[in-house]
């Protein structure tokens, strides 16, 4: 058994038990085990995990996540021109688009009425809100090699 310094000071000493793995120092984890065992830490800390194979995927999830994020259903026509217009213009490239999304977390959608409703893409002030998904690594890197 060690036990590991984690603060110490004149008046007090805080340690931690740690018991080391009984591991050879010839283990081996596969690319693959270490992905699945990755992704099911991030699932047991509340993260869900996305089968998304195409692009298209991709802007569904975002069109759900900020339709729970703004508690806003988009018309379908919304949407289009909402996307189209501020999320992905196509005169600009991954760069812009990141940092628009960075910078301007709050955008106005010009809704099928007329009137306007402000969009957080974002939520800068309550972080928590914001949900994050993941998807294996794998799937993104492999389309991109081809």
């Amino acid at each position: 058994m060690t036990y590991n310094i984690i603060a110490e000071n004149t008046e007090s000493t805080v340690v931690a038990e740690y018991m080391p793995s009984e591991v050879s120092s010839d283990f081996y984890q596969s690319e693959a085990d270490l992905e699945k065992d990755f992704i099911e830490r991030l699932q047991s800390q509340g993260y869900e995990y996305l089968k998304i194979h195409k692009e298209a995927d991709v802007i569904t999830n975002l069109r759900s996540q900020l339709e729970i994020l703004n508690d806003y259903q988009f018309s379908d026509s919304e949407w289009k021109r909402f996307f189209r217009e501020n999320i992905a213009k196509a005169n600009e490239g991954i760069e812009e688009k990141t940092r628009r999304i960075q910078e301007e977390c709050r955008i106005i959608l010009k809704k099928d009425d007329g009137t306007t409703k402000n969009i957080i893409l974002i939520d800068k002030e309550h972080i928590l809100r914001s949900s994050t998904s993941m998807r294996k690594i794998r799937e993104r890197t492999t389309r991109a090699m081809m």
